[in-house]
């Protein structure tokens, strides 16, 4: 009889925390969504996009959204559902009949560890691929709305070995003066292309009267002439000030293994990688981690009714992205061991939450 009790117990804390997950999921979806978006607009300088370029960038940024957000929505839909029961004095009935506080709160973590098991495929498998489209459509929106008229005193660094420089620039008249071009072919010292004079239509600059310089492998000058003009296309040149390695939520568990492995093997101490790795893991294991301590510290305080469990979640999601957002920066910056960095917030709250356990039984 009690076993089947049980049973039911269980079936009936699930579907009591399902509405309030999947109410808070599609909010935590919508404002994380959303801080993308404002990223997005405010490196863009407020530039307008089209519809359907934003819609692709938020659809593939979808999969790393849901990492963030599943562990956020589980805490809610825990916090609020125990101290809903607890307030209506349900819990004090499962403990009368002889239901341990550990056996009332199991439910809970057995859901916490089945929705990390999810966040941790859909890192492993989806985000990675999503991430590397998302990254290059939004890198390739920002190219299309650069401001790719010269700029004077601005020193850009392009593709094939470009670097493109001029002192002044006339945008009312398309002119510009005291313009310097290097161009590496792979020898020790670039070619050097000087112009007093220079004029621009659109993405290309045409440099008048070119002094073209040739230096030898000691740096001496080799050959030196004169062309009427040389055109630079600054499309290409800008292509290379948006490019970017590949960022760690753009690579698989394995690829990130792989470079740790390989950076160790040649002598060097990859310390930001061995962040990157171990944050893979340990993000999507927020879920149980947020229900060890969340779970028995809305049993203890639930008694005041949704609201405390609400508080709860709040201060718990503040305290914990607060503490992973320091080890970041410190993991990343390699001030901080990378085992510490990455773990410590998991670390510290699982640990609370065992002698909250305790306390409760």
């Amino acid at each position: 009889m009690l076993r089947r009790l049980i049973s039911k117990l269980d079936w009936y804390a699930a579907k009591e925390m399902l509405g309030p997950f999947c109410t808070w999921m599609i909010a935590m979806l919508v404002l994380i969504e959303g801080n993308f978006l404002f990223l997005l607009l405010k490196a863009a300088q407020d530039q307008d996009f089209p519809l359907l370029q934003i819609a692709l960038f938020l659809a593939f940024r979808l999969p790393f959204s849901l990492v963030l957000a599943i562990p956020m929505s589980f805490l809610f839909a825990c916090c609020l559902t125990i101290a809903r029961l607890t307030a209506d004095g349900e819990t004090i009935a499962m403990q009368a009949v002889g239901i341990s506080p550990w056996r009332i709160l199991a439910p809970y973590l057995i859901s916490g560890l089945a929705c990390s098991l999810v966040a941790l495929t859909i890192n492993e498998t989806l985000v990675p691929w999503s991430s590397r489209i998302s990254n290059e459509s939004a890198q390739q929106m920002m190219l299309q709305r650069a401001q790719l008229a010269p700029k004077a005193n601005v020193l850009l660094r392009g593709s094939k070995g470009f670097i493109f420089y001029s002192r002044g620039v006339d945008v009312a008249d398309e002119k510009m003066r005291d313009t310097l071009v290097l161009r590496s072919l792979g020898a020790t010292y670039p070619d050097i292309w000087l112009a007093d004079e220079a004029t621009f239509d659109n993405d290309r600059v045409y440099m008048k009267d070119v002094r073209l310089i040739t230096l030898d492998d000691e740096g001496d000058v080799e050959r030196c002439g004169r062309a009427e003009t040389q055109m630079m296309d600054l499309q290409e040149i800008s292509s290379a000030t948006f490019a970017r390695g590949a960022a760690a939520d753009e690579v698989s568990f394995a690829e990130l293994y792989r470079r740790v492995r390989d950076l160790r093997a040649s002598g060097q101490t990859p310390n930001r990688q061995i962040f990157e790795l171990h944050e893979k893991i340990a993000l999507p294991c927020a879920s149980l981690v947020f229900v060890a301590l969340g779970a028995p510290l809305s049993l203890r305080f639930g008694r005041r009714g949704g609201l405390a469990g609400l508080v709860i979640a709040l201060t718990m999601i503040f305290g914990y992205y607060l503490m992973m957002s320091w080890g970041k920066i410190l993991g990343l910056a390699e001030r901080l061991d990378p085992l510490v960095a990455a773990w410590g917030q998991n670390v510290l709250f699982f640990t609370l939450g065992l002698l909250f356990f305790w306390r409760a039984k």
